[in-house]
């Protein structure tokens, strides 16, 4: 029906936005967007998927009152939507609110452990902890949590740099960092809490070495993406 055909048309005119280089041609397509599935939502005002892709759109436009408001309305609809909490409570984040913390615990709590989202959730939440209200306990406490539920081994060792970093100090920092970097690890930011660690610990070449790594992990990265 319309709605249908409207609501994909949306979906891959968003995504397609969302990959493009080109600023200005992007914020265009996700005004268009934003039209299209407010069309949509005439037919089906209760319908989750079009409110949460309005919302993306929003935010596409910098509109953040508008997307909140759409999320808002679709956590009303569904309280139990964990995915929806999770994007309200990133976006609240973007916006320096702490509401973002009630809404991705409210994510966490709701989505099972043996989720593949449980440790991405926990993971915001612990950033959340560290950087609004910095609560280092806290963030630790879920960075464990997180290495717990992985079962990679490397991003276990990640996480564990994390909590060394929060619990333990600097030489245990470092000492972890290097394990995970000489197994292959490439997260930039794990890399540079052992370069911190070792900066700490007034161990120059190392940090200088790891800091390498990073940015040479960090280029990659956006060689990729390009």
């Amino acid at each position: 029906g319309n709605f249908e055909y409207c609501l994909e048309l949306s979906r891959a005119m968003y995504y397609q936005a969302r990959l493009s280089a080109w600023w200005p041609s992007q914020r265009a397509v996700f005004g268009q967007v934003s039209k299209l599935v407010s069309f949509a939502l005439l037919q089906q005002p209760d319908n989750i998927d079009a409110l949460t892709l309005r919302s993306g759109a929003f935010i596409g436009i910098s509109d953040y009152a508008k997307a909140v408001s759409d999320l808002e309305a679709a956590i009303a609809l569904q309280p139990e939507n964990a995915k929806v909490h999770a994007e309200l409570g990133k976006l609240y984040d973007y916006l320096e609110s702490n509401l973002c913390i009630s809404h991705m615990r409210q994510a966490v709590e709701i989505t099972p452990a043996a989720s593949s989202e449980a440790v991405a959730y926990r993971m915001a939440l612990a950033s959340m902890y560290l950087h609004r209200l910095q609560d280092a306990k806290l963030a630790a406490e879920t960075f464990d949590e997180s290495r717990r539920l992985t079962e990679d081994p490397l991003e276990k060792l990640g996480f564990e740099v994390r909590i060394a970093s929060l619990r333990e100090g600097p030489k245990a920092t470092a000492d972890v960092a290097v394990q995970y970097a000489q197994r292959g690890g490439k997260d930039t930011l794990i890399l540079l809490a052992g370069v911190e660690a070792f900066e700490a610990l007034s161990q120059q070449k190392q940090a200088n070495d790891m800091l390498e790594l990073a940015i040479a992990n960090a280029v990659a990265d956006w060689d990729f993406i390009d």
